[in-house]
């Protein structure tokens, strides 16, 4: 009897528990989703297809989304379980940037005391360097092979 009776409190407990996460749910708004998309091969016509078409619909709905290609970290996960780690965090972070959130922040008077009750200038800077050659060619029938790069710039005032 003490067992059924510890047995029912339980099962109330949790049919109380998952009445309030029905009702939370119900309430969702697009604002609150999240699609995480993993891409199988993101490369391929197909999944560039695949991307153009989710990516459209996420942002008709008005919801944030965060894509994945496989492909490229396939790889990584085969070479190194600990890549995983690295891969998640990263993913992690861009979602909580997409809904306008600081993924991290510095105490810049505790790294540099000197700076306290000044006004600081933060610059970064992050370049990406393609790992493909692409075949370019100039005037006169001449051609070259380059690496496509990608910068991005932010920078902010820390008082």
């Amino acid at each position: 009897l003490v067992q059924l009776s510890a047995h029912s409190k339980a099962l109330d407990c949790l049919m109380q528990e998952t009445a309030k996460a029905r009702e939370k749910y119900n309430s969702l708004t697009p604002q609150d989703c999240c699609v995480l998309v993993f891409l199988p091969n993101g490369n391929s016509e197909n999944g560039k297809k695949l991307y153009q078409s989710m990516k459209a619909w996420c942002t008709q709905e008005g919801l944030v989304s965060q894509f994945v290609n496989l492909v490229s970290h396939m790889g990584n996960f085969r070479r190194s379980p600990q890549k995983l780690r690295v891969i998640s965090s990263n993913l992690v972070k861009a979602v909580i940037n997409k809904y306008g959130e600081l993924a991290w922040t510095i105490n810049v008077p505790t790294i540099s005391p000197s700076v306290r009750g000044k006004n600081v200038f933060i610059i970064g800077i992050d370049i990406y360097h393609s790992r493909k050659f692409l075949k370019v060619e100039e005037g006169a029938g001449t051609s070259f092979k380059q690496r496509r790069s990608i910068a991005a710039f932010v920078a902010c005032i820390h008082t």
